[in-house]
């Protein structure tokens, strides 16, 4: 039976004036010694999958847009993804500014963005059935591995379509941003969270 409800010491009663304090007060614990490494790795996970994911999302649409319109114009060449983006680039200082200007997508841009959704929902759907058998550094290895040698293989791939698929697996990278912050929940004691 509970009688009464005490409040931890140190702990400041939020309201209008010192909200700031108190937002302090409670984040201060989580930069002190056993706290310290945990939140620094933490964030370093979350910053390079968030960058990973987020970063790449930005130029999506874009990049494969000039892949599709590179590759009609020129079906059987072969070329990196690099290369394609080199050949829509914007004009330096004196160049002449092209008189055509993309102003619409290609139908086949929003078929692999339903794709990349789809390899989300399947991934993140596989991550939740198997985080608690095989543990979630397991599972951020199991997806980080396979998108790094994709990373790593855009480059060199002479095959812009081959390329986009590649690009799509960097981007399934962001499947791990879930696994992290369930994993950052655990590092904390209750009273953290």
């Amino acid at each position: 039976e509970v009688n009464a409800i005490t409040s931890e010491g140190g702990v400041v009663e939020p309201n209008k004036l010192n909200f700031f304090k108190f937002m302090w007060t409670q984040t201060k614990p989580l930069y002190k010694t056993p706290h310290l490494r945990n939140i620094l790795t933490a964030s370093f996970l979350q910053f390079g999958f968030c960058l990973s994911c987020n970063g790449f999302w930005t130029f999506y649409p874009e990049i494969l847009n000039k892949v599709y319109l590179w590759v009609g114009n020129n079906p059987n060449g072969q070329s990196t993804i690099c290369e394609v983006f080199d050949e829509f680039k914007l004009p330096v200082d004196n160049e002449e500014i092209p008189s055509i200007c993309i102003q619409k997508l290609e139908n086949s841009t929003f078929f692999n963005i339903a794709v990349l959704e789809m390899i989300f929902a399947c991934g993140l759907l596989l991550t939740t059935l198997l985080i608690e058998r095989v543990g979630k550094l397991i599972c951020m290895v199991m997806i980080s591995i396979p998108c790094g040698i994709c990373a790593i293989s855009v480059m060199f791939v002479n095959n812009p379509e081959v390329g986009i698929f590649l690009y799509i697996a960097i981007l399934a990278s962001g499947i791990n941003i879930s696994v992290t912050n369930a994993s950052t929940v655990e590092l904390f004691p209750t009273s953290m969270r």
